[in-house]
Parts: C-alpha cells; structure tokens; sequence
C-alpha cells in the first residue's frame, strides 16, 4: 500500500510540478516526519525484540535508530542555514547528511531483508544492543557528512557526487533483491514492510541520479520517498506488532479452551460422559466436522465415542483392524500426533450410513497417553480442505493431556465402583439370609435364660448366657453390614423424632450387661439428671452407644473397666465420653480405624470378631444427626477415649420442623431456627 501510494505521490509530483518552483518548507516536513517514524520503529522494535526473545525486530531498531539520528542532525542543519548563511562548511555538511541517509538506507534494508529470525536467550540484552549499534551507526554517518563537507572537494553535493552515491546505493539492492528473486523467502519481510522499503530506496536512488539542483520535482519526488521509506518501516512495524498480539491471543485462547475442556472433563466420572465432553471439546476446539474416540487392543480398534455434524457416527463398540487406519495406527504405534490427508478410515469416519457423505479431507489422529500408557486414540477430521496447523497443534496437545488422564481416572473409577456394588450386593444378600436362622437362634437363647424352657443347672445357665450374649454380638454385626450397604447404595431412611440421650446411654447399658458380666467388667457412669431431648433417629443413636460400649469391652485385656460419662457443652452440645483402660491406639491409627472395613487386630487379645464397620457407621450416623464422634486421646497400653457429640433442643419440634430437618435440607436464608439440628447427607461409597 505505501509503496503504491508514494510511487504516485512523485510520479505525481514530477508531472504537475513546475520545475522552478521554491517550496523550502518540504525539506523539513518529511525530514520531522522521517525522524517521529524512524524513532517509532526504533522503539517498537526493541520493545518486541525483548517481549518476545525473537531476532525479527531487531533490524528494524538497528535502522530506526541510525535514520532517525542521521535525519535529525540534516533537519538541525538545515534550520541552522538562517543564522549561518557565510559557513559554507555547514552548508556541505547539510548536503552530504541529504546524501548520507538515501545511500546508507539501502544497505542498511539489504541486511534486515536477507536477516534471518532466531530466538533470543535474553531480548533485553540484544534490544539494548540493536539501538546502541543503530545510534553507533547514525552517528558515524553524521561524521562523515561533517568531514566531507570540511575536505576541499567539490562544493556540489546533488551533482556528480550526488550521482555516484546513487549507483553506490544501487550494490546492495541489486545483491538483495538477487538473493530474493533466487528463492529467499521473503513473505515475512514484505509483512515487516522491509521489501517494500527497499523497493521504494531502490526509486529514491533512481531519483538520485536525475537530480542536478534544489527545489525541482525530482528533488520533492526524493523527499517524499524518502518519508515513504520510513512509514513503511513504520507501518511494516506496526503489523509484526499485531501479529505477535494475534500469537498470544490465541495462545492465551488455546490455554482457556484447555481449561473448560479441563473443566468439563473433570466435571464427571463417568466414563461415557468423559468421552461425549471430550468430542465436544476436541471439535469445538479444532473446528472440525467430525470427531472419533477409540482403544486399540493388539490388532483392533473399537470405538468408544463419536460425532459427526454432517453425518451419522459410528456406534459404540464397533471394531476394526488397525491396519484399516494407517494414521491411528503410526500414532498408537509412534505415539505422537498423526496428519493425514483423505478418507482416514472409509468404512466409518466418511463412509456411506444410511446416507451418502463427503469424504473427510484432512484428518488428526491424536494418541493420548498417560504415563506412558496409550488410553487411547482421538481422531479429528474436516471435510473442507483446511489442513491442520502449528495453533491446532498446540491446541490438541493440551486437550490430549488432560483427556488421557480424565479418561483413565473415569475407567478406574468405573471398576471400582462395579466393585463396590457388587460387594455391597453379596453383603446385603447374606445379612439377609442370616438374620433368619440367627433370630430362631436368639429366640431359644432367651428362652433358656429366662425359664421358659424350664430350670437350668447352673453350669447349663452359664453356657446359655454365653450363647444369648453372642447371638446378640453377631446380630448387632449383621445389622451393621444391612446398615452399611443401605447406606453406600443410598436406601438408608432416617425416622426423626425426639430422643432422651440419657434414656438411651442408660438402655445402652443394659444392653450390655450380658457382655460385661461374662467378662466380669467394671463399669462406671456419670449420668446427670435430664432432660437430654435431641431431635434424630433413636435407631442410631443406640447403634453408636452400643458400638462405643461393645468395643471397650472387646478390646480390653483381662478384666475391662470403662467410664461413661455424660455432659453438656457449649453451643447447645451434649457430649458422651466412653473411656477404656484397653490397648489403645498408635497415633497413624487415628484416623484409619474410621474408615470401612479396617480393624486393629492386636495379639493379646486374640484378634477378636469383628467386621470393621463400627466405627466407620457410628461416625457417618452422628454427623447425619448434625454431631461428630472422634478419638479424643488414645496411646498404646493406656486405653482410648471415645467422644460422641450431639446437638439438643429445647422441645419437641413441630411436624413442620420434623420435615425440615430431612437429610439435604436447607433453612431459608434470614429465617434461621435453633430448634433445627446441623444435618447432612455424605456421599458414601
């Protein structure tokens, strides 16, 4: 565009102009507006130069800085002539500064066209370095116009000198636009507005040549090319700037599209929704038409998602050879990203399903792996003749990244929770089936010991007590796996209503008493007069005294001895503490024995019966009523004590109350209510 338009500002200028025509006001003109460009380009140069550690603008801040240094000393000169008009000296210092410029321009262009852009290891170092060699340069060309106008030559600067520094200036655009012609890639430069200032140097140099005195048209035509030159540079400059703008813009939009892709990967562990976001995400992201999920086992490729905009996916499941891929196969095999032009695979990508399609143009084939494992193979296509590029690149492999390892956690997480269902299903399935025979079992056990049966001797009595006592031990467990597997498939249905906790710590007792007198146990209670009301389920309630009690006692050598205490805390808490002088606990197994399945087993006790889920029910249980159950203290040989806290009420509360207080409910925002306990739902399994 510059080019153009100063090639026809002279052409213009050497046809409509008279050729004595005195315009003393265009030599300063272009010369201030030469000297604002060149100190522009200058400054941007180095300022892209150490923004983005890249060689390319540094040319640009080596000619900046010369030219504007060399115009500013010609339009310095040139103002001086006034006040100077007998120094001839500083009259053909001003016409070889006039020289100087045109001449060094095209050698300095030359370099910074055949310039070759290379990154930087520190780009405010080589900035610092371009404008001090481009003033070093400037100022030179300043010298040698002052010792040449003080050197007894010819007094004439625009004629015969003016000619030969014209075909002077002409070598180094004649090597350049021969290195250009001969295949020196030069798109970039044209862009950086380099070639087209040389283009216009080459005309100013031509100009040069016709030139014989001032104030003639060819001399304008010369002064306004030489401004063309420097807003070439200038706007040559400004464009390098924009698309270094346009690089990170869409480096900043590749790295928010891989966070919402991360984002709605991670939104969900389940497998097939993994994989439908992933397809969005990867289409969305690369703008393709269709998109292909698949694993590779040994030979094979089943597919495990797709989507298509013009065409109807292949069904999940589906398998193919691999060699029917050659692009998933270089990229299972290679594991790296794979282009490929034409139908990928024609059978299912751009093949014929109940309707006929374009075939698929250009084609990506991404593996994506985590930790060196191949998970499997994303496939991007696009019907229109659009090839892939560096930004896609970039752009898949991030998305790759965070695929593999959303796909892998998703299928891990799968097995485990086909797992975890199956398990709670066999659980579920034998507590059911023992709780038949087990009640027949207890029912004759409470017979013989309370006479129904008839009177006992007393060795009889004792074995019969024995037999009541673990009956009820081994159904306080089955109900605890029931429990448990209502809990993990999420049928657990809490009745709320009001509780004395006091009541209930006390029929916990009783409970235990067949236990405790078979191991002789000590027993002591501190139990405050009520009222302990609190609004829970009094099935679990009980469920965690009995846990509390029954493992003071199991898990203490020779004769057990345990405190019970109750008491009242601040914010409306009431506080059960259950004290043993049993093994104790080492301080890792704080925390450990609260979760599924996991016991202490200890020798001296002879690994008692049990099946790890206690605890791990009794905590879940009171922070389902709004209270907590922790280890308070605990150490080896010196006992545990146990701390249940729960919240109380004042009254009763209303049926309105009672359904408010339902696990997953929420009080209304500024209508907060004491008498609703803290309650909610956890999320097991």
């Amino acid at each position: 565009m510059w080019l153009g338009g100063s090639l026809l500002f002279s052409v213009l200028l050497l046809v409509l102009l008279p050729d004595k025509l005195v315009l003393t006001w265009v030599g300063p003109v272009t010369d201030v507006a030469s000297i604002v460009c060149y100190a522009v380009v200058a400054r941007l140069g180095a300022i892209d130069a150490r923004l983005r550690s890249d060689s390319a603008a540094l040319p640009a801040a080596v000619i900046g800085a010369a030219l504007s240094v060399t115009w500013l000393a010609d339009l310095l000169l040139f103002l001086a002539l006034p006040w100077l008009p007998r120094l001839e000296v500083v009259k053909d210092t001003s016409a070889w500064l006039c020289l100087a410029a045109p001449v060094a321009t095209p050698f300095l262009l030359a370099l910074a066209a055949l310039h070759v852009p290379r990154p930087l290891a520190d780009g405010r170092r080589w900035a610092r370095a371009a404008l001090g060699l481009g003033l070093a340069v400037g100022l030179s060309l300043v010298g040698i116009a002052v010792l040449l106008g003080a050197a007894p030559l010819q007094r004439d600067a625009l004629g015969l000198s003016g000619h030969l520094a014209g075909v002077i200036g002409l070598v180094p655009l004649a090597v350049a636009g021969f290195a250009l012609f001969r295949g020196h890639r030069c798109d970039d430069r044209v862009l950086r507005g380099v070639v087209p200032a040389l283009a216009l140097s080459g005309v100013n140099l031509l100009l040069l040549l016709r030139m014989t005195a001032q104030y003639t048209p060819p001399c304008y035509a010369f002064e306004a090319l030489s401004m063309g030159i420097a807003i070439a540079l200038l706007f040559g400059q400004f464009n390098l700037s924009s698309r270094s703008v346009r690089t990170e813009l869409r480096a900043i939009g590749r790295l928010e599209g891989s966070f919402r892709t991360a984002e709605a990967l991670t939104s969900s562990l389940q497998p097939a929704v993994v994989i439908d976001q992933l397809l969005e995400q990867g289409m969305a992201a690369l703008e393709a038409d269709r998109a292909l999920l698949c694993r590779v086992e040994d030979d094979t490729i089943v597919v495990e998602g797709a989507r298509a905009l013009d065409a109807p996916a292949p069904d999940r499941g589906e398998a193919h050879p691999l060699s029917s891929s050659p692009a998933i196969e270089a990229a299972a095999r290679q594991q790296r990203a794979q282009l490929a032009t034409g139908p990928i695979a024609p059978t299912w990508l751009s093949g014929i399903r109940a309707r006929r399609v374009r075939p698929a143009k250009q084609n990506l084939a991404v593996p994506l792996m985590c930790a060196n494992d191949l998970v499997g193979v994303l496939v991007l296509a696009r019907v229109r003749d659009v090839p892939f590029g560096p930004d896609d690149l970039a752009a898949v492999g991030t998305i790759a990244a965070v695929a593999a390892l959303a796909l892998r956690n998703s299928r891990q997480f799968a097995g485990v929770e086909e797992v975890s269902r199956t398990r709670s299903l066999f659980l579920n399935m034998a507590a059911h089936e023992l709780r038949t025979p087990l009640s027949v079992v207890r029912g004759y056990a409470s017979m013989l010991c309370d006479g129904t049966l008839g009177e006992l001797p007393g060795e009889c009595m004792s074995a019969a007590v024995t037999l009541q006592s673990k009956s009820d031990e081994l159904a306080h467990q089955i109900g605890s796996l029931l429990t448990a597997s209502r809990w993990e498939a999420g049928q657990a249905q809490p009745r709320w209503e009001k509780v004395d906790l006091g009541v209930a710590v006390g029929e916990a007792l009783d409970r235990l008493r067949p236990s405790a007198e078979l191991r002789e146990a000590r027993i002591g209670s501190v139990l405050p007069p009520g009222p302990w009301f609190l609004y829970g389920d009094p099935d679990y309630v009980s469920r965690i005294l009995d846990n509390l009690l029954v493992n003071a006692i199991k898990y203490s050598p020779g004769r057990p001895s345990l405190r019970v205490s109750l008491a009242s805390m601040t914010g409306g808490m009431a506080q059960v503490a259950v004290e043993d002088r049993g093994v104790g606990l080492r301080l890792e197994d704080h925390e450990r024995i609260f979760e599924r399945f996991e016991r202490v087993e200890h020798k001296e006790l002879g690994f008692p019966a049990g099946t790890g889920l206690g605890l791990y029910l009794s905590r879940r249980l009171a922070e389902a009523m709004g209270g907590s159950l922790r280890l308070e203290r605990s150490s080896p040989g010196d006992g545990s004590r146990f701390v249940l806290e729960l919240p109380l009420v004042s009254e009763a509360p209303s049926p309105k109350a009672a359904a408010a207080a339902a696990p997953g409910w929420r009080p209304p925002p500024g209508r907060p209510s004491r008498r609703q306990p803290r309650s909610r739902q956890l999320p097991l399994g």
